[in-house]
């Protein structure tokens, strides 16, 4: 195999099938090549956004289905050995291209191995070096006695299988590989296994022990715990020899005691301390039995002698495997995503919440899918996490965390607040260090605007499509025009020819260049200004209606809604009526009213008559009625695209287009968070009211399709009247019981990282 194999283009895998979604799910950044599995890829991970190692046995044991069957069930031994801070943590195994795929942790410092001999193991001072020796064991003796309490037996410890990380933690890998190699029809024997330091027939003849060899040739030999024990103290050995200590494995015991006996010392390593060289003596007999036992006692002896040796206490805490519980679910349900097994995966987190209820990656990663799933929403993400950090306020992973969302929220300022405090309580941390710059990096998130100077409640508000300028309408009487640019009111327009106990201002329109605003008073009357020199150009009487729109050019008007009342259209540049295009009706004055509005281009009017629960859409050129649904109950219109956001008879919202009146999805919003002021975007967006209280008064945005709610805004100090969205649904204005105006710029979401894990015990 070499590594073209994969991709000779790319080398990146290519597509394959996960569940009902096809992703290209990772790219190869480097290939290892190994004596034990013939290749293994470094990968990202694309979805999760970290670095993974990917095992794949060499192809002459995949030689028949059985054999390819035996591996896999072999390798997922790893998987069911969980999450420990010293062993490497496997995620799944996979067959990709007909082979199976040892998916695992990528640990970033290379082998126990590698460091031997480039010597990079052996820098510092003598007393420096004997400390990290001794350091090397005791979390080696750890991540074993881990497998051994869950009934896995390694068969192939050596130092090529100790990863050393750059923060200096020490973790155990290719748990179960053993075994499944030699199901797979590895054999020690043949021209394969010339070398003693590669790993063959589920053993490296340097490091086996006697029965592990006896074994090889009588497979009635049971093997035990003892024969890792063996192992182990031939690769505690080599770190003080620099080299591997012996040819062959089941010699060991007599080479030790010449090794000892010699007193043999290389020039920059320390001599093997006489109090180690006498536990690993009780390690290297040749009855098993008789070897010390757990791996967590010897564990034990190490870090009394660390004590002796060194005269500082060790600094490590002993690890708790019930305290990696919650990572290791957690871990657990991101490898049941990935397989596309989201319900598993999802009972999983759910146990991992029951375990830990504020455990921050588990509320992290459980409650990123949620959002991203539509499940749940940003703010309630948010405060999930926050929960979190009241939990543990010394804690910077939750400061990351928070980061993270808010990054993916497209709130700028707040992830740097949040990743700035992470750097400065972990400032060694790469991730942390990372994601901040990544912030840095992010265009600042605009500040929400408040407009002060209506005198009552804002009923009715209208943007221009580049989001420059804004009108509103208040109970006090008045339309105000806004510059959004610099947040200043241009002018306060009046209908002077009504009587003052008419009041408020129902509905007002901007056009699309903002040159023209119409407004619709509470007394039946239309009035057309000029937005930039704030004259008056029309005033239209007896309108009799609760809602009116306006084409983007601002040439033309459709007004409608009151219960009986008439569906009319009107000529803004001449100021005149254009035609009725339905008349007066006997109905209850008492009805709910409806809406009507219009398409950008001035040509469809679309009526809402809530009494009837149909919805029209008629040709303004013609006065046709060109449609007549009774299925949708529109709720908004996104006049550039035609489309439409309706609740039907069976409560579904649904979007459809007025052109040809044909639905053309499922909104996935939940009804209840459109039931106020809502409007609708370019692509897939929706903003929304939310609450009608002052604790609960937010603006949402929303991706309809998916019913993922993207980013909530707070201000609002009262209940929120109505909603205006830009052309490019980069700007929201909003009016409110609060006598403001808010407008919101909705910078796009960016990625946080999918499902990212960190810290103790997880994979990284």
């Amino acid at each position: 195999m070499n590594a073209d194999d994969e991709d000779p283009a790319t080398q990146r895998f290519v597509l394959w099938q996960v569940g009902d979604v096809v992703a290209e799910r990772y790219e190869i950044r480097e290939i290892i090549r190994t004596g034990g599995m013939g290749l293994v890829y470094r990968v990202w991970h694309r979805g999760w956004q970290v670095e993974l190692a990917v095992k794949t046995p060499r192809p002459e044991l995949l030689d028949s289905a059985a054999r390819v069957r035996d591996f896999e069930e072999e390798a997922e031994a790893w998987v069911g050995l969980g999450v420990h801070p010293h062993t490497v943590s496997c995620a799944y195994v996979r067959q990709l291209h007909g082979a199976p795929r040892v998916f695992a942790e990528w640990v970033d410092g290379g082998s126990l191995a590698e460091a031997i001999r480039a010597r990079s193991l052996y820098e510092g001072n003598r007393s420096r070096v004997l400390a990290r020796l001794l350091d090397v064991a005791i979390q080696f003796a750890w991540g074993l006695d881990h497998a051994h309490a869950k009934g896995l037996i390694h068969q192939d410890v050596k130092p090529a299988n100790v990863m050393l990380a750059r923060d200096g933690t020490v973790k155990v890998t290719d748990f179960g590989l053993a075994r499944a190699r030699v199901l797979a029809g590895e054999t020690p024997h043949g021209a394969s296994a010339t070398s003693v330091l590669a790993g063959f027939g589920g053993m490296t003849v340097a490091y086996c022990s006697p029965e592990q060899a006896a074994a090889a040739e009588d497979p009635t030999v049971e093997l035990t715990r003892a024969t890792d024990v063996w192992s182990y103290a031939i690769s505690v050995w080599e770190m003080f020899a620099g080299e591997p200590p012996c040819r062959f494995g089941q010699t060991a015991g007599a080479a030790f005691r010449s090794f000892v006996t010699s007193g043999h010392s290389v020039a920059g390593i320390p001599l093997l301390p006489p109090r180690l060289a006498t536990l690993l003596r009780r390690c290297l007999v040749m009855d098993p039995g008789a070897r010390p036992r757990p791996m967590g006692r010897l564990a034990l002896e190490l870090i009394t002698l660390y004590a002796e040796i060194t005269g500082d206490r060790y600094p490590r805490a002993w690890p708790n495997a019930a305290d990696a519980r919650a990572d290791q679910l957690s871990n657990s349900a991101l490898s049941l995503i990935d397989l596309g097994q989201a319900k598993s995966a999802q009972r999983l987190w759910q146990q991992a919440l029951a375990a830990d209820p504020h455990h921050p990656h588990v509320v992290y990663n459980y409650g990123l899918y949620r959002w991203r799933k539509g499940q749940m929403s940003d703010a309630e993400l948010v405060a999930a996490l926050e929960a979190s950090h009241d939990d543990r306020p010394a804690d910077p992973v939750v400061d990351h965390l928070l980061g993270l969302v808010h990054l993916e929220r497209g709130d700028t300022r707040a992830a740097r607040r949040h990743l700035e405090r992470a750097a400065a309580e972990a400032p060694d941390d790469p991730e942390i260090g990372a994601s901040l710059l990544r912030a840095r990096a992010q265009p600042d998130d605009p500040e929400p605007r408040t407009l002060h100077g209506h005198d009552g409640e804002v009923g009715c508000v209208s943007i221009s499509a580049d989001g420059r300028v804004a009108a509103s309408g208040g109970s006090d009487g008045t339309v105000r025009v806004w510059d959004l640019e610099v947040g200043r009111c241009t002018h306060i327009l009046h209908d002077r020819g009504r009587r003052r106990r008419e009041g408020a201002f129902d509905a007002v329109a901007l056009s699309a260049d903002g040159s023209r605003v119409l407004a619709l008073s509470r007394g039946a009357a239309l009035v057309v200004w000029d937005a930039t020199t704030g004259r008056r150009a029309h005033r239209f009487d007896d309108v009799s209606a609760t809602s009116m729109a306006m084409s983007g050019d601002g040439s033309v008007a459709v007004s409608g809604g009151a219960p009986g009342g008439p569906v009319r259209t009107w000529d803004l540049v001449r100021g005149s009526g254009l035609r009725v295009l339905r008349e007066n009706t006997d109905r209850r004055s008492d009805a709910v009213s409806g809406s009507v509005a219009l398409t950008a281009d001035g040509r469809l009017a679309i009526e809402y008559d809530a009494e009837e629960g149909e919805t029209r859409i008629w040709e303004i050129a013609s006065g046709r009625l060109v449609h007549s649904v009774d299925r949708f109950e529109a709720i908004t219109v996104n006049a550039d695209t035609g489309r439409a956001l309706s609740r039907n008879a069976t409560t579904d919202t649904v979007i459809w287009t007025v052109h040809g009146a044909r639905r053309i999805g499922t909104a996935r919003v939940a009804s209840d968070r459109i039931s106020g002021p809502c409007a609708l975007g370019p692509d897939k967006q929706l903003v929304t009211a939310g609450g009608d209280t002052a604790s609960r008064s937010t603006i949402e945005v929303w991706e309809y399709w998916s019913g993922r709610c993207l980013r909530t805004f707070h201000g609002h100090t009262g209940k929120i009247t109505s909603i205006a969205l830009s052309g490019d649904g980069r700007t929201a204005v909003s009016g409110g019981h609060d006598h403001t105006v808010r407008v919101w710029r909705l910078s796009p979401p960016g990625p946080a990282g999918h499902y990212a894990v960190a810290g103790r015990g997880t994979i990284r």
